[in-house]
């Protein structure tokens, strides 16, 4: 019998607790949320909460994150101010850095595995198969699941981030039927709602009027298999943590009371007083909405302007709604802001109508986001969104000096399965495998399908060492997670992946994307089934 080295062991330790990091933070959010819609019992939640992450903390070996659950456990109180949620959401922000900064003392070389996350769907509709497929297809994927005949509601520290609707079975009027159901949920539900999937008949829901009720996407059961699960875990990604909006605004005094009023819709609003230092968080933490104060008499008009300038000098904010709120300014002003890049103009109005303004434009981008830049198939970011993401992850590396590595995934053979079983069984293995390669990323890495068959990963502040052992696991759970045929045979699949390390082995985008696909070509010449580093003896071939 052999014994773990006591250091070891530790580490093992650190690393399962850090590993719920993603999932300790996003309960904190959700309370936060809840204490903001005024729930009784949310500040009495968050507070033992942080009585936990104070006691379990230094327990690990990380103070600094005891440290900060205890101030936060200390400045709880039951009726708590707009400035007290304010400093809150900052802490928690604080204790997500503490979580970073603790990952990264245990190597870079030694990446933290990755916590499923227990995402929440209500499944509504009657009983039946649809709704027994449904509701096995997403516990599958590790969401839970709720399933409801009628529409009940639900608190806010309880929200769903899914709400899955099934109408296949209605006989007429199917977009009557869908327009009410929304209704009645919106009526019931914490606002805003939860990201909408939903399940009916070919051809019978308007895609242009799902879109106006805020539906994200139409799925029928005969693609239910493949499309749910991959559009599920896209949505709840996108729509499981609170809108976030950031405001410039150089005197808070201006817009205090229309601030508190968009906290109170759920969403955090994070504030700055000047120009660059939003810029530069943005390209950190992408909002999903950017307001700027118009100031009194124009008095912040430039800054405004360099705002819109900046951000839209790439492609990676091309889509972002930017605001100019309070505007009281001329017309010839009017247009020179929207030439900056200003998506629009708004005067003063009360409070309560610009938030309700801020939220649907917000909610608007969200779904456009998923629109515009998803692979229909697997969920993924697309080639041209993946393309977008690597430019800014390579920028932001560059100002901050950071790391960053890539990897190019093809599974061996799909053409194989296409000719044996036809196109629609190769559809669902791309699924399966879209799923696996999910299974061993972290929230904070970015995952895209760029062809048929093969795919891109973005691991930011990724080393060398740590994306080998990165890609390793990924091909090692593809291996060890073969595709279970309807018919009965057993599918193994294996997946080949080339590695690139910046600015190394590329320093823009494409270069570095070269890099890896020939480090993929060596991999498959030597056999498939492998990890090829692109400084890899043979990865220039």
């Amino acid at each position: 019998m052999t014994c773990e080295p006591p250091h070891d062991f530790l580490r093992e330790l650190q690393r399962d607790y850090l590993a719920e990091a993603p999932i300790r933070l996003a309960e904190l959010r959700k309370d936060l949320t809840a204490m903001r819609a005024g729930e009784a019992d949310a500040w009495l939640s968050l507070r033992t909460r942080f009585h936990r992450l104070a006691g379990s903390g230094g327990s690990y070996g990380f103070p600094d994150i005891s440290a900060i659950g205890q101030t936060l456990e200390l400045a709880m109180r039951p009726d708590p101010t707009p400035d007290d949620i304010s400093r809150i959401e900052d802490g928690i922000r604080t204790l997500g850095v503490a979580f970073d900064e603790a990952g990264a003392s245990l190597g870079a070389g030694d990446p933290l595995p990755t916590a499923s996350f227990a995402w929440r769907v209500v499944v509504n509709g009657p009983a039946g198969d649809t709704r027994d497929r449904a509701e096995n297809l997403l516990a599958r994927e590790g969401f839970a699941v709720d399933v409801r005949d009628t529409v009940t509601s639900f608190t806010a520290s309880t929200r769903p981030d899914l709400l899955v609707l099934l109408t296949d079975h209605v006989a007429h009027d199917a977009d009557v039927t869908t327009a009410s159901l929304v209704d009645a949920w919106r009526r019931v539900a914490p606002s805003p709602l939860p990201a909408i999937l939903l399940v009916d008949r070919p051809g019978r829901t308007s895609r242009l009027r799902a879109g106006a009720l805020g539906i994200e996407q139409i799925v029928t059961p005969e693609d239910m298999t493949t499309a749910l699960p991959a559009w599920a875990l896209t949505a709840a990604r996108l729509h499981g943590s609170p809108m976030g909006a950031f405001l410039l605004a150089p005197a808070l005094d201006r817009v205090e009371q229309a601030l508190h009023a968009i906290q109170k819709l759920g969403m955090y609003v994070e504030t700055f007083t000047a120009a660059d230092p939003l810029t530069s968080e943005a390209e950190r933490n992408r909002p999903d909405l950017i307001l700027a104060d118009w100031g009194p008499n124009g008095a912040w008009q430039e800054e405004n302007i360099k705002v819109a300038r900046t951000l839209r000098s790439g492609d990676c904010f091309s889509s972002l709604p930017i605001l100019t709120i309070g505007f009281t300014g001329s017309e010839t002003e009017r247009v020179a802001l929207l030439t900056a890049g200003m998506d629009g103009v708004l005067p003063p109005t009360d409070r309560h109508n610009l938030a309700r303004i801020v939220q649907s434009r917000a909610l608007r981008a969200r779904q456009s986001r998923i629109l515009a830049h998803r692979d229909d198939l697997t969920g993924l970011l697309n080639r041209h969104a993946l393309l977008t993401e690597l430019e800014g992850a390579i920028a932001h590396a560059k100002r901050y000096r950071e790391s960053l590595s890539i990897a190019t995934l093809d599974i061996d053979h799909l053409r194989r399965v296409n000719e044996r079983f036809g196109p629609v069984v190769g559809n669902s293995v791309l699924a399966h495998v879209t799923r696996t390669i999910g299974t061993c990323v972290r929230a904070s890495d970015v995952m895209g399908r760029v062809g048929g068959e093969e795919f891109v990963v973005i691991w930011h502040r990724g080393t060398e060492v740590g994306s080998a052992i990165a890609a390793e696991q990924i091909r090692a759970a593809v291996e060890n997670t073969p595709f279970m045929h309807p018919g009965g045979q057993v599918l193994p699949l294996h997946v080949t992946i080339g590695t690139a390390h910046w600015p190394r082995d590329g320093e823009t985008s494409v270069t570095l994307l070269q890099a890896a696909t020939r480090a993929l070509t060596a991999g498959k010449k030597a056999g498939r089934n492998r990890v090829i580093a692109a400084g890899a003896a043979g990865a220039e071939a």
